[in-house]
């Protein structure tokens, strides 16, 4: 991966990360992560985050903390505190 991008569903917000050392720890930190299907697959509104991976500019997974495609899971250990921290410590990019 080359970049990530997140996305704040609350504030549209989008953060990018290009630093090779933080993407290398990003993935470290969410490569075992267990994603459980929820029992109740019926579409939800709105979402906290939108990760978008990517390679020289090409996107090539998007996911968002509770759903993958058309899918919506759980995960364990919780995504969310993982996501966050990377979020809060870029700063903010223009669209």
């Amino acid at each position: 991966m080359s970049r990530i991008i997140i996305v704040d569903g609350s504030t549209g917000y989008m953060k990018i990360i290009d630093d090779h050392a933080v993407i290398e720890s990003f993935i470290d930190e969410i490569k075992d992560i267990k994603f459980i299907p929820e029992d109740n697959q019926e579409v939800g509104v709105g979402w906290r985050y939108s990760i978008t991976l990517s390679q020289d500019d090409e996107y090539t997974f998007q996911f968002g903390l509770t759903q993958v495609n058309d899918n919506y899971y759980y995960t364990v250990p919780d995504i969310h505190p993982i996501v966050d921290k990377f979020y809060n410590i870029v700063d903010v990019q223009e669209d």
